[in-house]
């Protein structure tokens, strides 16, 4: 791994250039560095594959199947949907979600609050998706088997 120093005006720290199964990756210490490396010094290293993003084209121009003005186009139509309060409130509601499905999974049988075992989480994590997406997206919170709606506030 080798490490350099790339200035335009700026004082970037160390970037590490290598490869990780094909993917380029690089390290900086300041964002206006890594701003840099990624828009000018190495651009083709950080375009995103977006062919394997091409099935979510049916459902129309999205910023994951899109790149370079298209994706910039993208991003300023759904931008204000990612606002740091909107962030916030789904975090919140994430965590909420994930306190409760571990006191739902600690009322399973032959589980307890220190030791749960569940043998397939999948059905379990779309369901928590599904509830932040009701309570952070539509106002709507949901509750888990076994939980009282008093925890809704």
């Amino acid at each position: 791994m080798a490490f350099n120093r790339y200035q335009n005006g700026h004082d970037f720290r160390h970037v590490a250039e290598g490869r990780l199964d094909g993917f380029a990756g690089h390290t900086c210490g300041e964002v206006r560095g890594l701003s840099y490396i990624i828009a000018c010094v190495f651009p083709a290293d950080f375009r995103k594959p977006v062919e394997i993003y091409g099935v979510l084209g049916i459902f129309g121009p999205n910023m994951l199947a899109s790149h370079g003005k298209d994706w910039k186009r993208q991003r300023r139509i759904v931008g204000s949907s990612f606002s740091e309060r909107s962030n916030a409130l789904v975090f919140e509601e994430s965590v909420r979600q994930m306190e409760g499905l571990l006191r739902c999974w600690a009322s399973l049988e032959r589980n307890s609050r220190d030791e749960m075992g569940i043998a397939d989480v999948a059905p379990w994590m779309a369901n928590v998706a599904l509830h932040v997406i009701c309570g952070a997206g539509f106002g709507v919170p949901q509750t888990w088997p076994g939980e009282d709606e008093e925890v809704l506030g």
